[in-house]
């Protein structure tokens, strides 16, 4: 690449422990000068180039006065191992220390109650039926890989219950379900999923990109 002018870094989501022990943007930097691209080229992706990317480059993106003066001093161009960190012209980390005092987190009201379901979720919510004469049926599977976002597509030969198809404990077949937060009704979708070897008990979580419904 000639010009990379028009080119940022960016990650997807990271976990805080993954955040924690490779670092964010800074890790982009030292893979980036790992396989060949100039150091100071890296730099500008990840400042300058941004900050015009998402027009704030009035604001943050380069040392020049009347800029917000978020700086960060590395300690070389390979390592890009932060020594000393400034935050609107206050020194906050240096030499391993923090030196800012943290402020308590004001949560805003309504990120506490984004939950807009109203009626009571049932047991009925999670039957998955089918013709009630059945006695085995069909289905797809969601097989999902450990730390993957992708899947697998399964096809599983699954007990039926009176019109009611069941999960499969043997064979780590559970039901997983999507139920939408954001109306009062919260409708639920109701699938099949593979290994998540869990034998009893349910597990709920609002976390669930990108839509963040309760999973």
């Amino acid at each position: 690449v000639k010009d990379t002018k028009n080119m940022l870094f960016g990650t997807d989501d990271l976990e805080v422990l993954d955040i924690f022990s490779k670092g964010h943007i800074d890790n982009c930097l030292r893979k980036a000068v790992k396989v060949g691209l100039d150091p100071v080229e890296a730099i500008q992706m990840a400042t300058i180039n941004a900050a015009k990317h998402f027009k704030l480059d009035d604001k943050i993106g380069s040392i020049s006065p009347g800029k917000v003066a978020d700086l960060v001093l590395m300690n070389n161009l390979i390592d890009f191992k932060a020594e000393m960190v400034m935050i609107e012209g206050k020194v906050i980390y240096e030499s391993g220390k923090f030196r800012h005092r943290l402020r308590k987190a004001q949560i805003p009201y309504y990120l506490l109650d984004s939950i807009k379901v109203e009626r009571e979720i049932k047991s009925k919510d999670f039957e998955i039926k089918t013709k009630k004469d059945c006695k085995k049926a069909l289905a797809r599977v969601i097989g999902a890989i450990d730390g993957q976002i992708t899947s697998e597509f399964i096809k599983a030969e699954l007990e039926v219950e009176d019109g009611n198809v069941l999960r499969d404990l043997k064979n780590d077949i559970l039901k997983i379900a999507v139920i939408d937060r954001y109306k009062p009704e919260g409708k639920v979708t109701v699938g099949f999923i593979n290994s998540f070897c869990l034998k009893e008990g349910a597990i709920a979580t609002s976390i669930a990109h990108d839509e963040h419904n309760i999973l």
